[in-house]
């Protein structure tokens, strides 16, 4: 992923793959990011397409959708699960990124069609559990964080705790049974 630069309100910002940084090295607030994403556009579409190979579009992916770039990083897991249909990492990403979206009823269909192909890739079920908990199906979701949680030998990662702490929250007398 190359730099892009732009300008705004006679400042330039350039995007270095985790964020916008300004001249003082620091990050502009969210409405200039938001502008500043406007005003690159164009560049950032020339930069996708030349985006190419599963592991570059897989690293792009997780890269954009840790710095925020939701529709790009959306754009780029598309492609790298067109490219390897049957493999979950990158439906993974595709999945947190549609709930980072607020979109958990799209991350739920991308996550079922693997897994009901039998997957148990365990940050594609987290994911499958986080987007039943954006939607309220907390059984469904304690469920779904049990079986990662026992994939894993009874250890989970800090995202499947994270869910697992959600549900509780929400759900405690599930915890009671």
């Amino acid at each position: 992923m190359r730099r892009t630069t732009v300008t705004l309100n006679g400042r330039s910002y350039s995007f270095d793959g985790r964020g916008w940084v300004g001249p003082d090295c620091l990050r502009p607030p969210a409405a200039a990011i938001v502008e500043l994403n406007r005003l690159a556009a164009a560049q950032f579409s020339d930069d996708d397409d030349q985006t190419v190979g599963y592991e570059q579009l897989m690293d792009s992916a997780v890269a954009l959708r840790d710095a925020g770039q939701l529709e790009r990083a959306l754009r780029l897991a598309r492609r790298a699960m067109a490219a390897r249909p049957d493999d979950a990492a990158p439906a993974a990403v595709t999945c947190s990124v549609l709930r980072a979206m607020g979109r958990p009823k799209e991350a739920l269909l991308v996550a079922d069609d693997l897994v009901g192909q039998g997957s148990a890739y365990r940050p594609l079920l987290t994911s499958r559990a986080a987007a039943l908990a954006d939607l309220g199906l907390w059984e469904d979701a304690l469920r779904q964080i049990r079986q990662v949680i026992a994939i894993g030998g009874g250890r989970a990662e800090a995202e499947a705790m994270s869910v697992w702490g959600r549900i509780k929250a929400a759900a405690p007398e599930l915890f009671d049974q």
